[in-house]
């Protein structure tokens, strides 16, 4: 299994944080590289709780939470890889306090790859650093939603509303 993470500290109470990584149907508003996310069982939260991600590339997955501590861990195992090269994938969020303004928060993602050992190369050379960077930027987008309330776009960006419409209609 090959294991990448990515540490940031966010400048927001840790249960802030908290609330949002456990609004787990929408973690679409700060994962930059997902177009919609939503529940796709009655569980909205907590462990057992399951979520499809529609990425902006057209690719789908699903997950389940199958760890939670509320203000300290949520992990999720991907149940429906769609077409990822991957066997298995699980990934999770630590929390930890610094004050009560600020949290330190990690994701680490663990994987699998398919296609044997050309998959463990092909992790090796290039998926480890593909997703480090998708780390990377779960963890500031997070950071941006936090700070702006907006969801985020593929750019990492708040995506602002369009005021040609309204300007159109004055």
């Amino acid at each position: 299994m090959h294991t990448v993470s990515s540490t940031r500290t966010i400048d927001t109470p840790v249960a802030t944080v908290w609330n949002t990584i456990d609004d787990f149907g929408n973690v679409y508003r700060f994962h930059p590289d997902l177009e919609h996310s939503e529940n796709i069982n009655d569980a909205v939260t907590g462990e057992g709780a399951q979520r499809q991600c529609d990425f902006y590339d057209g690719g789908t997955i699903r997950e389940e939470v199958v760890e939670s501590v509320p203000e300290q861990r949520q992990v999720t195992n991907v149940f429906d890889l769609g077409s990822f090269p991957l066997k298995e994938m699980v990934g999770g969020f630590d929390l930890k306090p610094l004050d009560e303004n600020s949290t330190e928060v990690t994701f680490t993602m663990s994987f699998v790859p398919k296609y044997g050992p050309v998959g463990w190369l092909m992790a090796k050379v290039m998926m480890n650093g593909q997703f480090r960077d998708i780390a990377e930027g779960i963890l500031a987008g997070l950071d941006t939603h936090l700070q702006t309330g907006e969801v985020v776009g593929p750019d990492g960006n708040p995506e602002m509303e369009d005021a040609a419409p309204s300007a159109r209609a004055a």
